[in-house]
């Protein structure tokens, strides 16, 4: 899986890291699938062992849900509308299911 993080989410990664003086090593995961849509979780990790990903100075632990849904991801530090990290990512949902017809099944 590629991951990327914008030079704005890398700044700020690390200021966190430091003021918690924390080794910056984050998770990336799913919290949940629903209809079409995914909802990630970004925390910081206190584990070197299962470090997949080292971008810079952040060392990335993916959750291995993740590679199902995606071949790609970007995190990115915004300021507007609300101040936080986005996770940018495009879901390889190929089928839908009959029962609401929103729900999408990976390949």
């Amino acid at each position: 899986m590629i991951v990327k993080i914008t030079d704005t989410a890398m700044q700020k990664l690390i200021e966190i890291a430091k003021n918690k003086n924390k080794e910056p090593i984050i998770n990336i995961y799913i919290e949940r699938v629903i209809c079409n849509s995914i909802k990630y979780g970004l925390a910081f990790d206190d584990s070197n062992e299962k470090i997949h990903k080292i971008i810079g100075p952040i060392k990335v632990v993916i959750d291995e849900k993740l590679n199902k849904y995606h071949k790609e991801l970007e995190i990115d530090y915004v300021l507007k509308p609300i101040e936080g990290f986005i996770i940018k990512g495009y879901p390889k949902f190929t089928k839908r299911c009959s029962s609401c017809d929103g729900c999408c099944r990976t390949t």
